[in-house]
């Protein structure tokens, strides 16, 4: 349909074989925007990165009115956990967060004598949590959290435009190099979308 739609009717569409087709700048990125809100618990979900072509994501979220809202976000490269957290803890959300959780490999490495893990425990009382999720489960647990309510019309989950690095994974802004790359299924040899996700490119999603 949406091959159709953009070649056939000249109607725009999303790029065919995007994982979120269904992401929309009007639902997602809500008009007024998406605000912290003092005195309410915010939840931390990050991905790390360590290279200059890794961004380490750091989203900050809360629960409001049964809608997920991610108002802020880290996206950097080449910055230590040391750093991340020191960049966390000046933003004036800080006082609020509940609960950090990250990636269960990463929180448990030791790049010296002490685990990341244990780094975030020593600078700021919390103790990152998580669990290994598959790619597949996370995408269909995420597209439920797209698809707006049949009621309100609103989604269960929404995004502040200060989340560049999220909403350029999604495909809604340019990336960080000024290009529109959103996460895409694989390919096949004709260049049809496979049920194979290529991820080597995000890190807000994960």
């Amino acid at each position: 349909d949406d091959y159709f739609m953009e070649r056939m009717a000249g109607i725009p569409a999303p790029p065919r074989g995007m994982v979120f087709p269904e992401i929309r700048a009007a639902i997602h990125v809500p008009t007024p925007g998406v605000e912290w809100v003092s005195g309410e618990p915010v939840y931390l979900a990050e991905d790390p990165g360590y290279s200059s072509e890794s961004p380490h994501a750091l989203e900050a979220g809360q629960f409001l009115d049964g809608q997920l809202r991610w108002f802020d976000e880290i996206y950097v490269t080449g910055k230590t956990t040391e750093e991340i957290i020191e960049t966390v803890r000046l933003r004036p959300w800080w006082r609020d967060v509940a609960k950090v959780v990250s990636d269960p490999h990463y929180k448990d490495a030791h790049h010296s004598t002490t685990s990341v893990g244990e780094i975030w425990l020593a600078l700021t009382g919390h103790l990152p949590c998580g669990e290994r999720v598959h790619l597949l489960p996370l995408i269909e647990r995420i597209r439920t959290f797209l698809k707006p309510n049949v009621f309100s019309g609103k989604s269960p989950m929404v995004f502040s435009p200060r989340c560049k690095g999220a909403l350029s994974e999604l495909g809604l802004v340019p990336n960080r190099h000024g290009d529109i790359k959103p996460f895409m299924w694989v390919k096949d040899a004709e260049g049809n979308p496979t049920n194979v996700p290529d991820d080597k490119d995000i890190h807000a999603i994960k």
